[in-house]
C-alpha cells in the first residue's frame, strides 16, 4: 500500500445497535443511539458495495475459501473504501469493521482478496474446513497471540496444499482460529524445515477484545432513514452557496455542468431547485461510454429538463490527435485541455459576452487538485467562467445517499463496479478498471490495444510495458518503477516523436 492521502477527517460512523452506516453524526438517526468511529484508510472514498462489485467479491471469497462462504455477507450493508495502492484496493467494510481488502494485482493481474482478522473470523464461522492451515503446538500458541509469526519447531501439522503467498489460518491443537499469516513457503518445502520462520503473522485475535459479529436484516432504506437529519443538512448548506453566487453574480447566465456522473447528477439535482434560467451542458469527447451518452439523455428527460439540455463536442479528434501527441497521460494530460477546456471555452466565448456562472460536481476529496480549489472562484483556465462547486465539502458516501434519498437512476457504469465514468480509456483509470472493460466493451478495448501496439513500438517499449499498464505515465512514481524491476521492463522510452503540447 503506499501511503494515506489526507482530503478532510474521517466521516464514517457506525451504529451498533442498528448494524448501519451513519455519515458525520454521533448519534443514530433511528435509535439515538450512540454512534462509532469505522477505522479506515484516507482519504475515506467511501462507497456501497452493490451489484457487479458485490458479486465479485462473493465470487473471491467463495473461489478462495470454498462453498458458499460468502453467505456471511448476504442481507447486510456492505460498503468499499478505496485506499491508496499501486491500483485498486477497497477496504471491504461490514458490521462496521474491515473485513478484508478486495485488490487488482498489478504484477499478477488479477483480483485478490485477503482477509482481515475480522474476515477470517466470519470465514471461519461458516467454514472450518478452508484447506490451507497450520496447526501450532499449545506452548506456542501465547506468542501467536501476541502476533509473534509461525516457526517451524511449534508446527503440528499443515495443509498439503499450502502455496507460496498464501494467507493461512493459524489454529491452535484444539483447531480454534488463532490469526492469519502469510506464507512464506509451499508445503512441500515446509516439510523439509526443521526451523526457521514459515509465515508471518499478519493479523491476530487478541485475547481480550471481544469480536461480534452483528444481526443482518438491513437495507439501504434503513441506511437512508438514519441519516436523514444530516443530508438535510449538508443539502441546505449546498442551496445557500447557489444562492450565494447568485447573489454575487446577479447578471451572469447559469450552465450546469453534467458529465453523467454520481456527482454532477447530484449537483444538477439541487442546483435547479433554485435556478429559473440556466442550461445544461454535456461535453461529448468521442471517448465516452455509450452507456453514458443514453443515460445523460436519459435521465434529462426523466428530470423534464430536455430543452434545456446542450450537447458539445470538441472541434478535433482525439484518435487523429494521438499521431500528433502520443498517448496521453496522468502526467501529460493533453487530452483534458483539448477535449474538454477548450472544447468549454469555445463554447463559452462563441454564446456568452461576460461572466458565465458554471455549477460543478467537483468535490475537495477528489484529488489534491480539488482539495485546493474554492467554492467559488474564477476558472484559470477559461477566464469568464466562474466555478461554482455546490458540493465541494460532501463525501463520495454522502453523494450516494442523497441519489439514494431522491431515489433517482444513476449511471448504470457504476452497477458494472466502475468508480468513475469518465473518459473510457482515461489513463487516470485503474488498471484493474481497464481490464473490466476488456470483459464489458471488448469492442472499445481492442480498439485501444490496437493503437497502444503501434505506439510502444514507436517509443521503444514492450509488450509488457503495455499489459502492466505502464503505459499511463512518462515519469513513474517510485511504486510504479519498483514494479517495472520487478517485472524486468525498461522504463527507458524515446518520446521525441511526438511533439509536446503547450496550454
Amino acid at each position: 500500500m503506499t501511503n494515506p492521502v489526507f482530503f478532510g477527517a474521517n466521516l464514517l460512523r457506525w451504529c451498533d445497535n442498528c448494524n448501519i452506516p451513519i455519515t458525520l453524526n454521533n448519534k443514530c438517526g433511528i435509535c439515538n443511539n450512540k454512534t462509532r468511529e469505522v477505522g479506515i484508510t484516507p482519504p475515506f472514498n467511501v462507497r456501497p458495495a452493490l451489484y457487479d462489485g458485490l458479486k465479485m467479491l462473493k465470487n473471491k471469497i467463495d473461489s478462495t475459501y470454498g462453498g458458499n462462504i460468502s453467505s456471511f455477507l448476504d442481507r447486510k450493508i456492505v460498503l468499499f473504501n478505496r485506499a491508496p495502492y499501486l491500483d485498486i484496493l477497497d477496504e471491504v467494510i461490514l458490521d462496521g469493521k474491515v473485513i478484508g481488502k478486495l485488490r487488482f494485482n498489478p504484477k499478477l493481474l488479477k483480483w485478490q482478496f485477503n482477509p482481515t482478522i475480522e474476515g477470517a473470523i466470519r470465514i471461519f464461522s461458516v467454514n472450518q474446513k478452508y484447506p490451507k492451515w497450520i496447526i501450532i503446538d499449545d506452548g506456542a500458541e501465547p506468542y501467536i497471540r501476541r502476533g509473534a509469526n509461525v516457526l517451524a519447531p511449534g508446527i503440528i501439522k499443515f495443509s498439503s496444499k499450502i502455496e507460496k503467498g498464501d494467507f493461512i489460518f493459524v489454529l491452535n491443537s484444539s483447531k480454534q482460529l488463532l490469526g492469519i499469516a502469510k506464507c512464506r513457503f509451499s508445503a512441500d518445502i515446509i516439510n523439509n524445515l526443521e526451523k526457521g520462520e514459515i509465515a508471518k503473522s499478519y493479523q491476530y485475535i487478541k485475547k481480550n477484545r471481544t469480536y461480534k459479529i452483528l444481526k443482518g436484516g438491513q437495507t439501504w432504506g434503513d441506511v437512508v432513514r438514519a441519516n436523514s437529519p444530516i443530508i438535510e443538512r449538508i443539502i441546505v448548506k449546498s442551496k445557500r452557496i447557489m444562492r450565494k453566487a447568485l447573489g454575487r453574480y446577479p447578471d451572469a447566465p447559469v450552465i450546469i455542468s453534467f458529465s453523467g456522473g454520481k456527482d454532477s447528477l447530484c449537483a444538477l439535482l439541487i442546483a435547479k431547485q433554485e435556478l429559473k434560467d440556466f442550461s445544461i451542458v454535456f461535453i461529448d469527447t468521442g471517448l465516452e461510454f455509450p452507456e453514458t451518452i443514453e443515460y445523460t439523455k436519459f435521465i434529462i428527460h426523466k428530470l423534464n429538463l430536455d430543452s434545456k439540455l446542450l450537447i458539445i463536442r470538441p472541434k478535433a479528434d482525439f484518435w487523429e490527435l494521438l499521431s500528433k501527441y502520443g498517448m496521453p497521460t496522468r502526467d501529460y494530460r493533453w487530452c483534458n485541455h483539448i477535449l474538454k477546456l477548450l472544447c468549454m471555452k469555445n463554447f463559452i466565448s462563441e454564446n456568452y459576452n461576460g461572466e458565465v456562472l458554471t455549477v460543478l460536481g467537483s468535490r475537495k476529496r477528489e484529488s489534491r487538485a480539488r482539495y485546493r480549489e474554492k467554492i467559488i472562484s474564477k476558472n484559470k483556465n477559461i477566464r469568464n467562467q466562474i466555478n461554482v462547486n455546490i458540493i465541494h465539502k460532501w463525501s463520495t458516501f454522502q453523494v450516494w445517499l442523497y441519489i439514494f434519498r431522491e431515489k433517482v437512476e444513476f449511471n448504470p457504469m457504476y452497477k458494472k463496479n466502475f468508480n468513475r465514468v469518465g473518459c473510457w480509456m482515461c489513463p487516470s483509470n485503474k488498471l484493474g478498471e481497464l481490464k473490466t472493460i476488456k470483459e464489458t466493451h471488448p469492442d472499445l478495448y481492442d480498439r485501444l490495444q490496437k493503437y497502444l501496439e503501434k505506439y510502444k513500438d514507436s517509443i521503444g517499449a514492450g509488450s509488457d510495458f503495455i499489459e502492466h499498464g505502464l503505459w499511463r505515465w512518462r515519469n513513474h512514481s517510485d511504486g510504479m518503477r519498483k514494479l517495472a524491476r520487478n517485472l524486468d521492463i525498461s522504463l527507458d522510452l524515446d518520446y521525441s516523436k511526438f511533439k509536446e503540447f503547450y496550454w
